[in-house]
């Protein structure tokens, strides 16, 4: 039976994020299908959508083609996961005006997340489904570079910079950019087994030893705030990378 994988964007989407992501489905398709030559459905459908369908343009000018989501909460009933792409997101502005465009599929999410099935996002996607408060009480990961604007507004999630990919419960989140690939290694894992998923990083040059975030860290990062007990919290974590840190 085909898996089907919905990919939620809205307008400032990241479009090489989710091509690579779907691209990365393709190839197991390809190596599904020559394994199991009588097999003439793919293994894996994905499916962009957005609140109201038709070209979504993305971060650099790119374009990509959604479906419309209908406006219901039975909407994603039809999926088997759902992925939130990333968007270019550096500041609070920018992450609340994405959160506006994003914000009428969130009651489908929501209902789709109740069912127990997977709800996963990468980089500063994992901003986006935070801000629905499914994330609540859960640990989860985001891009490196967004660590201090999720903490300022999503406090009630323990947010970890220890791992590429993070699972807990149904939710399954993954670091900056090229993580998705990590991401959708997870994904494959968790609908077609572990073997596959192996195969699948083999074929596509995906490092499993590659678990951590950590060796990425820019300890330079600028602090954007005249909090002095925060900067002196960001200024011990700074230099404590080599030890496992999580927001309880």
């Amino acid at each position: 039976m085909t898996k089907r994988i919905a990919i939620l964007v809205a307008d400032d989407v990241i479009a090489g994020g989710v091509i690579t992501l779907i691209e990365a489905f393709d190839y197991c398709n390809l190596y599904w299908q020559d394994i199991n030559p009588d097999l003439s459905a793919p293994l894996f459908e994905c499916i962009i959508y957005s609140p109201d369908g038709g070209i979504i343009k993305s971060s650099k000018q790119a374009y990509l083609h959604a479906q419309p989501l209908p406006k219901n909460e039975q909407a994603l009933n039809h999926v088997h996961a759902v992925v939130i792409a990333s968007a270019l997101i550096n500041d609070q502005k920018s992450l609340n005006d994405y959160i506006a465009r994003f914000s009428p599929m969130i009651l489908a999410l929501k209902h789709f997340s109740n069912s127990g099935r997977i709800v996963s996002a990468y980089c500063s996607g994992s901003l986006i489904l935070a801000s629905t408060q499914l994330l609540d009480k859960c640990s989860a990961t985001c891009a490196w570079w967004a660590l201090e604007l999720f903490q300022k507004n999503y406090p009630d999630v323990d947010l970890t910079m220890n791992d590429i990919v993070v699972k807990d419960k149904n939710f399954l989140t993954a670091g900056a950019t090229s993580a998705n690939l990590s991401l959708a290694t997870a994904l494959i894992d968790e609908l077609a087994g572990e073997r596959l998923a192996t195969k699948v990083s083999k074929l596509l040059l995906i490092d499993p030893n590659r678990t951590s975030q950590r060796p990425y860290l820019n300890i330079n990062l600028p602090k954007k705030h005249n909090d002095s007990s925060v900067r002196k919290i960001q200024d011990w974590m700074q230099s404590n990378l080599h030890i496992n840190i999580s927001q309880k």
